[in-house]
């Protein structure tokens, strides 16, 4: 049978993690801004919206995805606030 090899574990740096979420968060805040616009553009000509629409939908998805992640990285940087609001509630 093979042997197996211990895999290097490699530390997480969270600081570099949420400076990639934020990024991530904000590119896609930038997108949905330019879909609006382009809705409210395509609306008032009279064009089809569908397309647009579906794109807002499935990019606010991504948003919630990316923030509920940037909130995880937040909380390995520092459990101590989640803690403390947890038993307050």
């Amino acid at each position: 049978m093979g042997t197996t090899t211990p895999r290097a574990v490699m530390p997480t740096d969270w600081n570099v993690q949420l400076e990639a979420a934020n990024r991530r968060v904000a590119e896609i805040e930038h997108k949905i801004a330019v879909q609006n616009d382009t809705l409210q553009r395509l609306s008032g000509e009279g064009a089809a919206t569908q397309n647009v629409t579906r794109m807002l939908a499935v990019l606010k998805q991504n948003l919630e995805r990316a923030t509920l992640y940037k909130h995880f990285i937040e909380t390995r940087l520092d459990p101590t606030p989640a803690r403390q609001s947890a038993e307050g509630a």
